[in-house]
């Protein structure tokens, strides 16, 4: 039960809930959840207001007493009396602003946190290995240096700190370590005293056993901050050295920038760690990486280094090395303009001096610096193309660039140097912006407008005997070519056309030949190399072609062909230039131009036989159809010479048969070859010969071409044969015709031709034939014709011959609509299908149109006067006559437009008829 002690201890009236919680602790002081519950009840009771917190911390106390080792009552207690000391505080701070002369706030805050202290060092009596209990302890001591900060709060809350670390495992100091960091922070910003500052550097360092990186680095900041430059150096030196290997490469990064800036801002207090060193380093790293895009960032921070160190001569040296390395135009941009930048400094610098002093040393210093600076200005061009060269050395232009410069400057050794380099350096098979045998050509060049024709000569010699310098044989050929102009400027006349045919002559290399011991089977090993290249396999190697392409090319370039024809013309005799040409149209070399160039000197010469030597085997040489202006010139050259000469008419006519049979069937061109034949058998051979030509052509003839071949044929007859001579022309050219308009064509100058002869009957039969193949219905082609025939019988014919021209024009109708008959019915719903408002009675062929058209044509129809009456009669009154005759049109079907199965079936029928 309760006691009277335990009664005189209460200040207040107990409450029967506190009353039932005291009864069950009076049975078990030492219950955990009995006092934990009771906390609970009585912080309600505080919520309220019916009790104070100095009432809660006596129950705490009395919990404590009980069980000095729970560590939830410890929490909980230091927790509830942290809280109410931190609202204290704030509600001390608002009266102390209120009240500015009452001192009472600020002594109840103190006595607060006295009591507070203590009961976290009781606490600490048997909560040591308790982190949680060491945190908030240290975060409290922190907050009350944050209000009032002096030295000896520092102090005590240092050896908390101390105490903490020695008391908890090594596991748990992270905990404490950054509680512990900020109080340093606090340390450096009470005092910057030695020795405030030694003891922060000691602690740093026990802090950097635990984590190496991140205490060099707070070490370094503290160092840096007292102005110990030096130190901090070495610090982070150490940091870098001692980085793992996975560690972050851009940390390191950033803590190498770190040191290197702080190195050049204050580069006169560093002694101990070599910048030099660890910047070149890192250049090479970056070099051999690949990773060149932050090099000149790393020159110019040396030359900065050394720059502010006082030694100019250093960084000079430097920026000249970095000048001759960097390899892209943004580094060499970066580092030219920062080294620019420090001329103009020190310029500046030395102008200031003279001005304020009278001493010559000064001025001859200025002088210098004026001199270095110019110096750096000119040299800048020749830098930049170094840079160039540096980024890809098989720039073509770079390389002539670079000579164009020295040679500005006067350094015509550097120049041939430089090109010496060049022509040893410069792929051809990778160059860009150039061709490769451009330099050899610059090389020779330059020696020679310096008056150095040997080494010129040699340059040249060089460059012929390596052929694998040279991509294609059109480079190495021009290198020939200047090679023998060079020796023309120098009137070596004869040496230059010797080394014309030298150059031409075909090279007797060959991969085979070349070397027995075993480039054979190499020969043999690139072929299946570029079989493999086909599906995908393997990939051949370049230097193949390299070694091979240029040597067997060279050779047929029409530039040396043309330059070697041209000092033949002029050095050597026509023969012997005939027989130059001779040998290029051998070798598979000479275009169509330049053999009219050829025969165009020898006959010019007088060496006709010689020029028909040289086409004879041209037109044998060239496929047609680029022999064909050959073979026109080869004819025309012949005839010309030897039209005229009867001995030679033979010889003249072979070669015009000789040409006509190289000419492929139906090609456009064999109209020319005939009419040229022609044209020399009317003028100085056969007439009777051109005759039988004109009818082979035209049989070989292309359609297109037949019909003015028979025109030719027709009037070359009548003058030859006279006009009665040219009826078999037209009956043979009738039937080689294959186009119907041709055909009428010929059929009614054919008609016109036998009446100009008086034979009408015989142009009659000739129309009477002709139409059984002139449709009437298409009037594009036939309208021509039948108006000629209509013509024809106005002119010379009579009733009857009219009306057989009408009847057989109607036959010739019906014959081609037949054509298109399958059946009756068929035809009647075709004919029905194709005229919609047709009736029944209007019959299978539509008689009431045709009627129509003959009632149009009788209406227009020109009168004819009859004989016997003297009456004017129409169209409708003959073709009356002719349907009231018995008599049929007869229809000749030899040379119709029907099949030729119906053609003989007709002829058989005939037969018939004739025998009985």
């Amino acid at each position: 039960g309760i006691t009277v002690d335990n009664v005189l201890e209460m200040e207040e009236k107990i409450g029967i809930g506190e009353l039932t919680h005291e009864e069950l602790l009076s049975r078990n002081r030492y219950d955990l959840q009995s006092w934990l519950d009771y906390l609970e009840f009585h912080a309600q009771l505080v919520r309220q207001n019916q009790r104070g917190f100095e009432s809660r911390i006596r129950l705490f106390k009395r919990a404590l007493k009980a069980l000095p080792g729970s560590y939830k009552l410890w929490h909980l207690y230091l927790t509830e009396f942290t809280t109410y000391y931190t609202q204290t505080i704030v509600m001390n701070s608002r009266d102390v602003h209120q009240n500015s002369d009452t001192i009472q706030p600020q002594n109840d805050s103190e006595s607060y946190e006295i009591k507070l202290v203590s009961a976290f060092e009781k606490a600490l009596e048997t909560m040591s290995r308790m982190p949680v209990i060491w945190k908030m302890y240290i975060s409290l001591l922190l907050e009350q240096i944050k209000n009032k900060s002096s030295f000896a709060s520092l102090e005590f809350t240092r050896r908390n700190c101390d105490r903490a670390l020695q008391s908890l495992p090594i596991a748990q100091h992270s905990q404490i370590w950054p509680m512990y960091l900020e109080l340093l922070d606090f340390y450096l910003v009470y005092s910057t005293d030695g020795r405030v500052i030694d003891s922060v550097l000691s602690v740093l360092k026990r802090y950097a056993k635990i984590e190496p990186k991140k205490g060099a680095i707070r070490r370094f900041e503290v160092l840096r901050k007292c102005e110990r430059f030096d130190e901090a150096a070495i610090e982070l030196f150490s940091v870098l050295e001692g980085s793992e290997e996975g560690s972050s490469e851009e940390e390191n990064q950033i803590i190498w920038t770190d040191l290197i800036e702080m190195c050049i801002e204050h580069a006169a207090w560093i002694q101990s760690v070599d910048v030099d060193k660890l910047i070149r380093s890192a250049i090479d790293s970056r070099e051999k990486s690949g990773n060149v895009g932050e090099i000149g960032e790393l020159w110019s921070m040396l030359a900065e280094f050394y720059a502010s160190k006082g030694d100019f001569e250093k960084s000079r040296q430097v920026f000249d090395s970095a000048l001759e390395s960097v390899r892209s135009v943004a580094d060499f941009s970066l580092l030219f303009d920062a080294y620019s930048r420090m001329e103009e400094s020190l310029l500046d610098a030395y102008l200031e001096i003279v001005q304020s002093s009278t001493d010559e040393l000064d001025s001859e210093l200025l002088k210098t610096q004026m001199n270095h600076i110019e110096q750096l200005v000119e040299s800048r061009p020749l830098l930049l193309n170094a840079v160039g060269l540096r980024e890809n050395p098989q720039n073509v232009f770079r390389w002539h660039e670079r000579a164009k410069i020295l040679l500005k400057k006067g350094r015509v050794i550097d120049a041939l140097e430089t090109y010496n380099a060049a022509i040893e350096t410069v792929d051809p098979w990778k160059c860009i912006h150039g061709r490769s045998y451009t330099l050899w050509l610059a090389y020779s060049q330059l020696y020679e407008s310096q008056g150095e024709f040997e080494f010129a000569r040699d340059i040249f010699k060089r460059a012929v005997k390596s052929p694998t310098k040279f991509k294609t044989g059109d480079d190495l050929a021009a290198v020939w070519c200047q090679y023998i102009e060079f020796e023309l400027r120098r009137n070596q006349r004869r040496l230059a056309l010797d080394l014309a045919t030298e150059a031409t002559q075909r090279p007797e290399y060959s991969a085979v030949e070349k070397n027995d011991n075993g480039d054979k089977n190499r020969v043999l090993r690139n072929v299946e190399s570029a079989l493999a290249v086909g599906s995908g396999h393997v990939e051949i190697d370049w230097q193949y072609d390299n070694e091979e392409f240029a040597s067997m090319r060279y050779w047929r370039s029409d530039k040396l062909w043309n330059l070697r024809l041209d000092l033949s013309q002029i050095m050597l005799s026509v023969e012997e230039t005939g027989n130059v040409y001779s040998e290029m149209i051998e070798s598979g070399i000479a275009s169509v131009q330049d053999v009219f160039d050829c025969v165009g000197f020898l006959q010019s010469n007088a060496h006709f036989e010689q020029s028909f030597s040289i086409l004879e085997k041209s037109v044998r040489s060239f496929p047609w159809p680029v022999s064909a202006a050959l073979w026109m010139r080869y004819l025309s050259s012949i005839v010309t010479r030897f039209g005229s000469n009867k001995r030679h008419v033979e010889r003249v006519r072979d070669l015009f048969e000789s040409a006509m049979k190289h000419v492929p069937k139906k090609d456009p061109l064999l109209k020319n070859f005939a009419l040229m034949y022609i044209n020399f058998e009317l003028s100085y051979g056969s007439p009777r010969r051109a005759l039988r030509i004109l009818e082979r052509a035209c049989v070989h003839a292309a359609d297109d071409d037949c019909s003015d071949l028979i025109s030719v044929w027709i009037l070359t007859s009548a003058s030859v044969l006279g006009v009665a001579g040219t009826r078999d022309v037209f009956e043979r050219a009738i039937r080689m015709l294959k186009d119907v308009e041709n055909v009428l064509s010929f059929t009614v100058v054919f008609s016109r031709i036998e009446v100009s002869l008086g034979e009408i009957d015989r142009a009659r039969s000739i129309l009477k034939h002709a139409s059984q193949i002139a449709n009437p219905d298409d009037e594009t082609v036939t309208k021509e014709f039948w108006d000629a025939w209509n013509d024809f019988e106005l002119q010379h014919g009579s009733e009857d011959s009219f009306r057989d021209m009408l009847r057989m024009k109607r036959a010739v109708r019906a014959q081609f609509s037949q054509s298109y008959m399958l059946l009756p019915g068929a035809a009647r719903a075709l004919n029905m299908a194709a005229r919609p408002n047709a009736t029944l009675e209007d019959g299978a062929f539509g008689l009431n149109e045709e009627s129509k058209d003959a009632n149009e044509e009788e209406m227009n129809e020109p009168k004819i006067e009859n004989e016997s009456t003297g009456r004017k009669r129409g169209y409708s009154d003959v073709v009356d006559d002719a349907e009231s005759s018995d008599q049929k049109p007869e229809i000749d079907h030899t040379n119709s437009a029907l099949g030729a199965r119906e053609r003989f079936k007709i002829r058989r029928e005939a037969q018939t008829t004739t025998t009985e």
